[in-house]
């Protein structure tokens, strides 16, 4: 049976765990002498060793190494600072006690100390982190402790399992109010994306790579918007959805479908109908380089505008990144409005059955997102 990512994470730390008992072990045989325990001791080590190099990790983790040409050294290395971040109520730990807890010969710890230092693979990856104040030092002489980065992707692989779980248990949508609450939570975890990205608050630029102090939040709009496309797979096909049927009809992109949503809860929870337009473009871009390309979301040819849902009110027309939107009046009738229920029609069977076909793969969502579709 295919093991899980926790169960690979457990079998990590646990190789970490026994390497380390037998290092300590065999420290204390060589200051006694007995030579012939020291061989079996070694042998055995390096058996852990091996079945720690054939570890094939998977999920967030696993792709971090696949992408980054992570070696057994390089795992075991990150291992070690896990279980001392895990284990000890000091994260970091000296280069060169790091790397003798990894290698035996004296040569082997200078040839790899340049693994530890910037340019070393756990480093670019953004596993691990040296001590601020220490940065003229050799890579040896350094502290090292993993990073928020890694702690975010082992915490998503921890979770999968109870997620997946969850999402098959949960039933199709019984009521618009039930599927308009899933909508809420979409847009508030893109506002938690946005504030963790854009905030002002000792503000540094998002890193240019593939994660960032938002990427965790990312993974949790992918996994919320599978969830929503699993219930909506289970839900009665006559169930009448007027937020989707709406998005249908105007043809609108994901972005496009969050903005209208931002809105939409603006009103009906804040009292408030207006938003800032730069606002809105940064709750739909996962870094710097989105927020340069969804600007066209808003301009006049956009489908917002031409299709007359928005309504900007801008300072100046030829500025419109300085002013407010909101939804047009009849864009909140249709969506909350107390209008007499009606039949669906013919076409709007064969447009919202074509929208839950497309949904059986949400490859376009993510690729919008910036992620990737979890298994």
């Amino acid at each position: 049976m295919r093991k899980t990512a926790r169960e690979r994470i457990k079998r990590m730390l646990d190789l970490c765990d026994e390497l380390e008992k037998i290092r300590v072990t065999i420290h204390g045989v060589e200051r006694s002498g007995r030579t012939r325990s020291v061989t079996i001791l070694k042998k055995k080590e390096e058996r852990l060793r091996d079945d720690l190099s054939r570890l094939k990790l998977s999920g967030n983790l696993g792709e971090a190494v696949r992408d980054y040409n992570l070696d057994a050294l390089d795992v075991l290395v990150l291992g070690i600072l896990l279980r001392q971040y895990l284990r000890s109520d000091q994260p970091y730990l000296g280069g060169r006690h790091l790397l003798r807890q990894a290698l035996h010969e004296s040569f082997d710890i200078l040839e790899h100390a340049g693994r530890l230092s910037e340019e070393g693979p756990l480093q670019v990856a953004g596993l691990i982190e040296a001590e601020k104040d220490d940065e003229d030092l050799h890579p040896l002489d350094r502290k090292y402790k993993i990073t928020d980065k890694t702690m975010t992707l082992l915490q998503e692989d921890m979770e999968a399992r109870d997620f997946r779980r969850r999402s098959r248990s949960r039933k199709g949508y019984s009521s618009y109010a039930e599927f308009m609450a899933d909508e809420k939570v979409l847009v508030d975890l893109h506002w938690a994306r946005s504030r963790k990205l854009f905030g002002w608050e000792d503000w540094t630029p998002p890193p240019a790579d593939k994660w960032n102090p938002g990427s965790g939040l990312t993974r949790r709009i992918n996994r919320k918007l599978k969830a929503m496309k699993s219930r909506l797979g289970r839900t009665e096909k006559s169930f009448r959805n007027p937020f989707l049927e709406f998005t249908v009809k105007h043809g609108l992109s994901f972005e496009e479908e969050i903005i209208t949503a931002a809105l939409l809860f603006q009103e009906l929870l804040e009292g408030a109908i207006l938003l800032d337009v730069v606002d809105l473009i940064k709750l739909v871009s996962a870094d710097q380089a989105e927020v340069v390309e969804n600007r066209k979301i808003f301009w006049k040819r956009g489908r917002l505008r031409k299709h007359g849902i928005l309504v900007l009110d801008s300072f100046s027309p030829s500025r419109i990144l300085t002013g407010d939107c909101r939804l047009a009046d009849w864009v909140v009738e249709e969506l909350l409005g107390e209008g007499e229920e009606k039949a669906i029609t013919p076409d709007e069977k064969i447009d919202f059955h074509l929208f839950l076909e497309g949904l059986r793969s949400s490859k376009p969502f993510f690729k919008k997102m910036g992620g990737k579709e979890e298994a």
